[in-house]
């Protein structure tokens, strides 16, 4: 069944439950209204066609009052906490109304105020389960998926016509359907709870004011974006040195990590994000100064906390890296273990109060390393493509917008404690990676699988000549992303990274495009693929 949908629809395997349920709210949201539509307009002529008028007035006049009042409210209550309110709200009316009509059935004046209050009600649920809908799917999946849930309408909509039936007003009718709208609610929090299986972006309704320390290359920026994106207050701590040109329009202090903090002092925010924590001398600076002024410090960190040889599956359980010296800050040398002191620094200061994000390979648009833009480059260009290995190794990476979106979403949901940032969900090989790629640039290009024995013979090494390939290293491959991915992470398809990623690397300037950062030279790429051809033309 999922993989019909997803010929259908362009829905990634962990979307396809979140998409279910919004399908399913839609379908039922136009069911209820279409059940308690007939009862409304004949209960809205009970008495006379004359009093119309006054009821549209009457409507006209409490939608005011109810949207100045929900305005007021979602100005002041998270969304999820003002969706459950709403929710008890109206089914606190549907049990007034019941008890209205058990006690006066007959009397006009219910019947007028079921007409009022069923008009503003349908405005309120569609608002809500929309407003919802749009907190599950980022954005990007909006744009993807949207049209599948709005279709879950529209099949109600079809079914029915324009849903104008003739009935006779009856207690049982009536019973019948507010009891329908009385599941409308119940649905919106449906899709409102469905946001963790789906990887949504808990905005909570309310605007965040966040620092980030640095904010101005690769990362930093996506960073931005999305925060922004979602509403959220910036300021941007930097030297002033790195594109500087980019978000003119957000507050901006300078001052440097290595002991000129000035301008953060006696200033407060919700949460930190450190993208520029190489040492711990200037993590324990930061964190200690803003310890009293921030409630959330998110540090990012890194996989390489973690020493080689791993074991398969390993989480963040797992022994990190020590530094023989710890004042050391030979970052080159020690870069892992330093990253591995700087989360403890920034516990120590914040106990209790820091994420610290463990990404792996980031990719994406923006790349200033090649270790993976090599791929849908060189496969772009056609041809034979040295590929490594037997095409089954592990592969795992992160586009770099999706570990932007899910470190914003940490924030808003206020996850602390450590969390490996890398994809996908499930086991990746590196032929899937590949395939995905030739896929996302629309390349004809074949893959020559080339042995490890090969590959070291010919010097060809694992990740910087043969980016993402880990080589014999499988368990640095293969590390447990399960705790991220139940806290919301998603992961776009390989495809699109490839796609996008290729596009950007076309906007560079000539000399960037010239020479790659990373992959094997194409010199060296045709003498081994002679290498590899030489035996079948010997034959033939």
């Amino acid at each position: 069944m999922t993989g019909v949908l997803r010929k259908v629809v362009d829905v990634r395997e962990d979307e396809v439950a979140a998409l279910a349920w919004a399908v399913l709210g839609a379908f039922c949201l136009l069911c209820g209204w279409f059940v308690i539509r007939p009862l409304r307009d004949e209960m809205g002529i009970a008495g006379s066609v004359r009093a119309l008028p006054w009821l549209m007035w009457a409507t006209f006049g409490v939608t005011l009052l109810g949207v100045w009042a929900y305005s007021l409210a979602a100005a002041r209550v998270p969304r999820r906490k003002l969706v459950a309110i709403v929710d008890r709200f109206f089914l606190a009316n549907l049990l007034v109304f019941f008890a209205l009509l058990q006690l006066w059935f007959q009397r006009e004046w219910v019947a007028r105020a079921f007409f009022v209050w069923t008009t503003v009600f349908n405005l309120f649920v569609v608002s809500v389960f929309w407003s919802v809908v749009s907190d599950v799917f980022r954005p990007e999946q909006g744009r993807r998926l949207f049209g599948c849930v709005a279709a879950g309408a529209a099949t109600r909509n079809t079914r029915n016509g324009s849903g104008g039936v003739t009935m006779s007003i009856t207690r049982r009718r009536f019973l019948h359907a507010t009891a329908a709208a009385g599941a409308l609610p119940l649905l919106t929090r449906c899709a409102g709870a469905m946001g963790a299986g789906a990887g949504a972006d808990a905005k909570g309704g309310k605007k965040l004011r966040l620092l980030i320390l640095g904010g101005t290359k690769y990362l930093g920026p996506e960073l931005v974006n999305e925060a922004q994106a979602r509403g959220h207050v910036l300021t941007l701590f930097n030297r002033g040195k790195t594109n500087p040109q980019l978000f003119p329009d957000l507050e901006k202090l300078h001052g440097d990590r290595n002991g000129d903090l000035k301008s953060l002092e006696g200033r407060s925010w919700d949460a930190v994000l450190d993208t520029s924590g190489y040492v711990p001398k200037q993590v324990a600076a930061s964190a200690g100064l803003l310890s009293k002024r921030v409630a959330q410090y998110v540090f990012i960190s890194t996989i390489s906390v973690y020493p080689d040889g791993m074991k398969p599956g390993s989480d963040e359980t797992a022994a990190v890296q020590t530094v023989p010296d710890p004042t050391s800050e030979d970052v080159q040398k020690h870069y892992g273990g330093l990253k591995a002191l700087c989360e403890a620094a920034a516990e120590a200061a914040m106990p209790g109060r820091v994420t610290n994000v463990r990404p792996g390979l980031i990719v994406g648009p923006g790349d200033p390393t090649d270790r993976f833009t090599y791929w849908p480059v060189r496969i772009s260009r056609g041809g034979d493509v040295l590929a490594p290995g037997s095409g089954e190794d592990p592969a795992q990476l992160i586009d770099v917008r999706d570990l932007a979106s899910w470190v914003i979403t940490a924030v808003e949901r206020k996850h602390v404690g450590v969390f490996n940032a890398l994809g996908p969900a499930k086991k990746m090989t590196m032929r899937e990676m590949l395939e995905g790629c030739r896929r996302g640039v629309g390349s004809d290009a074949r893959l020559v699988w080339a042995d490890a024995k090969v590959l070291e013979k010919n010097e060809v090494s694992p990740w910087m000549d043969m980016p993402v390939w880990t080589g014999g290293d499988a368990g640095f491959a293969s590390i447990s992303n399960a705790r991220a991915v139940a806290a919301g992470m998603t992961f776009r398809p390989i495809d699109a990274t490839a796609k996008d990623t290729l596009a950007w690397f076309k906007t560079q300037p000539p000399e960037r495009r010239a020479k790659l950062r990373a992959g094997v030279t194409p010199e060296r790429e045709e003498k081994v693929l002679q290498a590899l051809r030489a035996p079948a033309q010997a034959a033939g």
